[in-house]
Order: C-alpha cells, then structure tokens, then sequence
C-alpha cells in the first residue's frame, strides 16, 4: 500500500508527463491596426485575425488570447516587431501575464529577407 509521500510522487510525475502546450502569436503592429498569427507548437495555424490599436481593439485580442489558454489549457508567448508603439504594447500584454518578445526585423533573417512582404507574412 502506497504511502501518501509516495502517492504525491506518483502524482507529481503524472503531472510533468503531461505537456502544456504553447501558443505563439506573432504581431504585426501599425499606427491604427494589429495583424496576428496564432500557432500551435505543431505548426498548425489556429487564428489570423486583425485588431484596431484602439482600448476596444487591445481587450478583444486580450480576451480572445485568455479564451486559448482556458480552451486549451495552454501558455500564451507573443512576439512583435518593433515600432513606435511597440513598447505600448509590450507594457500592455506583460500587464496581462504574456511573455512578450520585440523582434527587431532588421535582424530577423526570416522576416527581413522575406519575399512575402505584407502583414500575415510579418506576423
């Protein structure tokens, strides 16, 4: 018969098999818009959507990022380029308990020798 030191180890261990997934949005961000792509870690695609840079348009994409981690019982990392409101952002989504990346798109490979310049291909 177990001991209860030895039934906590046993649920300790069931809870490192299983694997939180996370989710990765890239952000394209402009002056009065926001595109986003949200991936799996599989690489499937499950949201691209775009949002106003408006307080309307920052709490549904708030929301809608809250809404996958209750769905999926998953993590939430985002990653945006830098811009003149980048740092807006940033502050606002850290406020809200993401992990938030600025990507420097000079210095991005993928991004700045891209042939698909436009904002999903960015985000």
């Amino acid at each position: 018969m177990p001991t209860k030191a030895q039934g906590g180890l046993e649920m300790g261990n069931k809870q490192r098999e299983e694997k939180i997934e996370q989710l990765s949005v890239g952000v394209d961000l402009h002056k009065s818009n926001f595109t986003v792509c949200v991936m799996r870690e599989d690489g499937e695609l499950l949201q691209e959507e775009m949002y106003r840079t408006t307080d309307q348009g920052y709490c549904s994409f708030v929301q809608r990022m809250h809404g996958w981690e209750e769905e999926l019982g998953c993590s939430v990392a985002l990653a945006v380029e830098t811009t003149g409101n980048a740092r807006f952002f940033k502050n606002w989504m850290e406020g809200e308990g993401f992990p938030v990346v600025v990507v420097n798109t000079n210095k991005s490979k993928v991004i700045s020798q891209s042939t698909k310049k436009n904002d999903r291909g960015n985000a």
